[in-house]
């Protein structure tokens, strides 16, 4: 058996999480869930890389993938929805990482809420300067949505050079920002990207073009998008063009809109319990959001939830048990809250500080 690049991230998941968790994490993590859940596992067990990064997985292909790998001895049940990873899994996934290494500038986490509204609005910017240089206005626009198409629009017409000029410097600056990184391969984008009288390939077609799997392309595409972004944050003024394209974007949240809420009522004083009475919800919801806050800021204090004493027993009865799972911490714990110990867990990670 052939093991496919899908798989081969699976298997790395199931190495991370290492029957902490149900195999179906794996699957809220790469589909881009945004639960409390399903962020903590992505910082916990070190997998932020691939938020988001296969939001087209249907719950059927994953399963069919599982289904596969464990026919083939490479995972094996240990209970409902918990798999291990097997010796020969090891082997595979060993040797499938020194063949494909994962993309470097992949990074899910920080910018999935940017890299489609990215994408959108680069092939049409792209695509709109190509047929301008050529005065052409009559072609079929690759992105459709009208928010996309009027903030070109806005765009073209606040920047006061010639169209000529205008097209010839995007060029430069997409060149620019893909040649300081020779680990990129600068026709995963190119292909995709259409102009005068010229329509790029589909994610699928790309692949075929390359001769890829369609998830190794789609991960190396990713890739580019994310060192983009992250090469234009760092250098906006050398690439005034491609920061236009972000720069009425926000940042990626920190929280989920309701964790948000629940963190500015904590910084005001609130209880937990207040919280809840509050926002009518329930105590254990508001508990998600203050593990959410404790993962996304290293600065929130947990001390007036969690004392320092049981902050260290947790801490401790982790490294003993080499173990996330909150049910064995907590049994060596002599029964510490399991709100506790995520709170504590999401804290500090692997960090044990």
């Amino acid at each position: 058996m052939v093991v496919t690049y899908l798989e081969t991230v699976i298997f790395y998941c199931l190495r991370q999480i290492n029957q902490d968790r149900s195999v179906f994490s794996i699957l809220h993590l790469l589909n881009g869930k945004k639960s409390s859940q399903t962020i903590q596992d992505a910082h916990l067990f070190q997998l932020t890389k691939f938020f988001q990064a296969f939001p087209m997985i249907t719950r059927s292909d994953f399963i069919n993938c599982l289904d596969r790998a464990e026919q083939e001895g490479f995972i094996q049940r240990v209970d409902e929805h918990v798999y291990h990873l097997t010796t020969d899994g090891e082997v595979e996934l060993n040797k499938n990482l020194e063949e494909n290494p994962f993309p470097h500038h992949l990074n899910g986490w920080t910018y999935h809420s940017l890299t489609t509204v990215f994408w959108e609005r680069l092939s049409l910017f792209v695509q709109v300067c190509s047929n301008l240089v050529h005065n052409q206005s009559e072609y079929i626009p690759v992105q459709r949505k009208q928010d996309t198409q009027i903030w070109l629009k806005r765009t073209i017409q606040g920047v006061k050079v010639s169209k000529e000029e205008f097209a010839r410097q995007l060029y430069r600056e997409i060149c620019s920002c893909l040649e300081t990184e020779p680990d990129l391969n600068p026709g995963f984008l190119i292909i995709r990207l259409s102009g005068y009288q010229r329509y790029g390939l589909t994610s699928k077609q790309a692949a075929n073009f390359f001769n890829q799997e369609e998830y190794y392309y789609h991960m190396q595409f990713l890739n580019l998008l994310h060192f983009m972004i992250k090469r234009i944050h760092q250098i906006p003024d050398t690439l005034p063009l491609l920061n236009l394209i972000l720069t009425d974007l926000n940042e990626p949240a920190s929280f989920t809109i309701s964790t948000g809420k629940t963190f500015a009522l904590v910084k005001r004083g609130y209880t937990i319990d207040e919280i809840a009475e509050l926002r009518n919800l329930k105590r254990s919801t508001i508990e998600d959001h203050l593990v959410e806050v404790a993962l996304m800021d290293k600065t929130f204090d947990i001390t007036p939830i969690v004392s320092l004493e049981k902050q260290k027993m947790i801490m401790l009865a982790k490294e003993q048990s080499n173990s996330k799972q909150l049910k064995l911490i907590r049994e060596l714990t002599n029964g510490i809250d399991y709100f506790e110990i995520r709170l504590v867990l999401a804290k500090f990670g692997d960090d044990g500080k």
